[in-house]
Formats: structure tokens, C-alpha cells, sequence
């Protein structure tokens, strides 16, 4: 019944050692793989330590504990270097506790090491599956009797009749336990990650906002825009203590659409920078809720558009300017599109034709056109009663040669 209990302890020092793990991972996200492996180590070592403080001890100096479980957990979850870090604790703690299995200990934790690292590099991520996490357990679970073998005949039948199937079992579901976590674990955070890359990386400016239009997260483009180095430097911050002058105006905005719920799209606004240029940007903002319907808050992305307003303000002049020279040009002209329809024409060439004028405006057709000179006797060599199918034939021979003589 000791056993038992002792070992159960065991086990709930395992979960909480693995919360905290859980907790610090997350909370430092930034650190390299490799800083993320030795704390991993690091983590399970301590926790391997604290194991073999509570552990259930056989006769005086042999104790068991769940170092088997832990040492599987660190070496296929967090790879060798973990592994390493986690071994290198355990036999620190063992050689300091002493006793008359140090010796048998010491083989055992390099053995099982061994064997995880073995299991580690031939199995790839097939450990890290759920279907794979059971056969993981028990191999724990095996690894835990293994130990029991190196015991003197004497210690090995006490053990067998007192400790091995608690030590098997709570092995067996500590493994278990771990794993589901660190799997769930695994998925959140590549999650997080995938979506934290996507939107820290997109070019745009990307954001996220409270309820009361304080910035939940950002992507770097914003930071730095708003003259910060790092994302997390936005976080908890307000238009107000970025652009004070336009913030009352931002905020009356941002707090109508969480009121009524219509997203904001493709909004232009134009904005003097502080060089003093002018900057055109279009944002488009919607509300977020959670998965109970609440409000949370809402997203939005700005994009500079200054350089495709140029280009239109460009484009527009250059029409202006064409449009004006051709108006004053003294001879009539007249553009049309492959189709036929008219797409310009300046008031000479309406002059030019005085009788059908009316019908000589920009989207007429040109077969609409030659009806018009036709019907109102403005072509002399055509009569005002010519067959439909003689005006279709004229206004596709002057599509193609583009040629129309006032005169005749």
C-alpha cells in the first residue's frame, strides 16, 4: 500500500513538472531550438530528482522511482540533447544520494538511456502519434522491470513480490499521461506559431485589438512604422499614445463598428507623414468573437497605397493632357475599340457631321452611326431608304479602314 502511494506522489510531481514546463515554453517562444532542448532537459532532470526524493525504497540504499518514464519522455520528446541534460541530472542525484544500489542505478539510468536514444533515432516521429504512444507506455513500462534485473537474487524476489507491478503500471501511465500532454502541447504551439509567422511576417500592416481598442498583437511592420523595435512593444498600447492627433477620430470608429458589427472596407484615408509627404493607406477592419458569440474585440489590416495613387493621379493627368491636346486639335478625330464602339472623339469631328452629331458619342456603335448619316441624308451616294444589311456592310468597312469623308 506504501508503494502505492509513494508512487502515486510520483506521479503527481511528474504532471506539475510538466505544467510548469508547459508554461515556461510558451511564455519564452523566442528561444532557439537548442535553448529549448537543455530547458526541456533541465526541466525533467529536476523533476527526475524530485522523483527519487519521494522514491519507494526497497531496503536501505535501493530505491525506485519514476526516472524511466521521465528519461523516455526527454529523450523522444525533446531529442538527444534533452535526453543528455536529463541523464547527466539523474546521475549527479543518484551518485549524491549513495547507497547500496548506486552502483546497479548508475548502470540502469545508462542503459535506459542507451535504449531511448536508440528509440529516439530509429523511430522518427512515430513515438509523438497517438497510436505510437501506447507502445511508448509500455516500453516504459518494460524498461522499468529491466531495472529490476540488475538486483542480487535476494533483493530481485522482494522487489518482484512488493514494487514491480506498481512500478509497471504508474511507468506505464506517467509515460502515457506525458505524452498526451506534450502531443497537445506540440499541436497548439505549431499553431500558434504558424499563425503568429503568418501574421508577423505578412507585408501589410496586421493587427489585433481589444474591446477597447488597445493593440493585443502586431505584426513587426506596425512596431517599427510606430517607431518600436519588437512586436510585443505594441502590446497594451492605444492610438492614443501612438498618433494622438487622429486618435479620438480612430477610436469613435473602431468602437461604432464593434457596435454594430459592419466591417470597415477598404477604407482610403491620406495621411501626412512626419517628413511632411503625404502617405495614402486603405484599411479594412472586422469584428472578432469567440466561439460563444461574444465580442472580443476586433482585426484590421492597413496597406500603403501610396504608389498606386501616384500612378493613378499620374495616369489621370496623362489623359487629361491627351484629352485636351486632341480637343484642340484642328482636325475632327475619332478613336474606336476593336468591337466598334466609340471611345473619343473631339468636338471637330462632331462638327464634321453636323446632321448625325446626336449619335456620335463616346459607347455609340459605329453600325448605330452610319444608320444615323444614312437616315438623315447626310451621305449623298447612300439613300435615306438603304437596306439594314447595306448600313451593316458600310459601318464594317469603316471599322476596318477607319475613314469617313464629310464631304461625299
Amino acid at each position: 500500500m506504501i508503494a502505492w502511494q509513494t508512487l502515486l506522489g510520483n506521479l503527481s510531481s511528474v504532471g506539475l513538472f510538466i505544467s510548469v514546463w508547459m508554461h515556461l515554453s510558451y511564455r519564452h517562444y523566442r528561444l532557439t531550438k537548442k535553448q529549448l532542448q537543455v530547458g526541456f532537459g533541465v526541466t525533467i532532470g529536476v523533476c527526475i530528482i524530485a522523483s527519487m526524493i519521494q522514491s519507494v525504497a526497497l531496503v536501505e540504499g535501493i530505491f525506485f522511482d519514476l526516472r524511466v518514464s521521465l528519461l523516455v519522455v526527454s529523450g523522444i520528446f525533446g531529442g538527444p540533447l534533452s535526453l543528455g541534460v536529463s541523464a547527466l541530472l539523474a546521475v549527479v542525484a543518484r551518485i549524491a544520494i549513495g547507497g547500496a544500489g548506486m552502483v546497479p542505478g548508475l548502470y540502469g539510468l545508462f542503459v535506459v538511456s542507451s535504449i531511448v536514444l536508440a528509440l529516439r533515432l530509429l523511430s522518427g516521429k512515430f513515438f509523438k502519434r497517438l497510436p505510437g504512444l501506447f507502445g511508448l507506455a509500455t516500453i516504459a513500462a518494460v524498461l522499468s522491470q529491466f531495472v529490476l534485473l540488475l538486483l542480487p537474487k535476494g533483493l530481485l524476489e522482494a522487489a518482484l513480490a512488493t514494487v514491480a507491478l506498481p512500478i509497471a503500471l504508474v511507468n506505464f501511465v506517467a509515460t502515457l499521461a506525458s505524452g498526451l500532454v506534450m502531443i497537445y502541447f506540440s499541436k497548439f504551439t505549431q499553431e500558434r506559431d504558424i499563425l503568429r509567422a503568418a501574421l508577423t511576417q505578412a507585408p501589410d500592416f496586421h493587427y489585433v485589438k481589444d474591446r477597447d481598442s488597445r493593440f493585443v498583437v502586431t505584426n513587426l511592420n506596425v512596431a517599427r512604422h510606430n517607431g518600436r523595435q519588437k512586436s510585443s512593444e505594441m502590446v497594451g498600447l492605444s492610438d492614443f499614445d501612438i498618433c494622438p492627433d487622429r486618435a479620438g477620430e480612430l477610436f469613435e470608429v473602431e468602437q461604432r463598428l464593434m457596435a454594430t458589427g459592419q466591417p470597415l472596407t477598404d477604407h482610403e484615408e491620406r495621411i501626412q507623414a512626419p517628413d511632411g509627404s503625404e502617405r495614402w493607406y486603405t484599411t479594412s477592419k472586422v469584428v472578432l468573437r469567440n466561439r460563444h458569440g461574444d465580442l472580443v474585440g476586433l482585426s484590421g489590416v492597413t496597406r500603403d497605397i501610396t504608389l498606386r495613387k501616384k500612378l493613378e493621379n499620374d495616369l489621370v493627368a496623362s489623359r487629361n493632357l491627351l484629352s485636351q491636346a486632341m480637343a484642340e486639335m484642328s482636325d475632327g478625330l475619332a478613336m474606336f475599340d476593336p468591337h466598334g464602339f466609340l471611345v473619343f472623339c473631339n468636338d471637330q469631328y462632331r462638327a464634321a457631321f453636323p446632321r448625325s452629331a446626336y449619335a456620335r458619342k463616346e459607347g455609340a456603335h459605329i453600325r448605330d452611326i452610319v444608320r444615323a448619316v444614312v437616315r438623315n441624308g447626310e451621305r449623298k451616294d447612300i439613300s435615306i431608304d438603304a437596306e439594314e444589311r447595306y448600313i451593316e456592310a458600310a459601318a464594317s468597312t469603316l471599322h476596318t479602314d477607319k475613314d469617313e469623308n464629310p464631304a461625299v
